[in-house]
């Protein structure tokens, strides 16, 4: 029963972690987006420069949504 709920306290550890690191960069990234009333994102306000995105990596899959076009028929 004790190696059981270790095995759970390691998962929900690793799953912290994740959400953490995900919370971590929405901030940053919405920290760059430029307001609407300023037209400057928070960044250059409080660094005096634009933003850079060079670090940001895509991680897991990218994803194509295709829509499936239906042919007009006349009745």
């Amino acid at each position: 029963m004790e190696r059981n709920h270790e095995f759970y306290v390691d998962k929900f550890k690793i799953i912290l972690e994740l959400v953490r690191g995900a919370i971590l960069s929405a901030n940053c990234i919405l920290n760059k987006i430029p307001h609407k009333k300023l037209e400057k994102t928070f960044y250059e306000l409080w660094d005096g420069q634009r933003p850079s995105y060079k670090y940001i990596k895509v991680v897991g899959f990218l994803e194509k949504i295709t829509t499936l076009l239906l042919k007009k028929v006349k009745i």
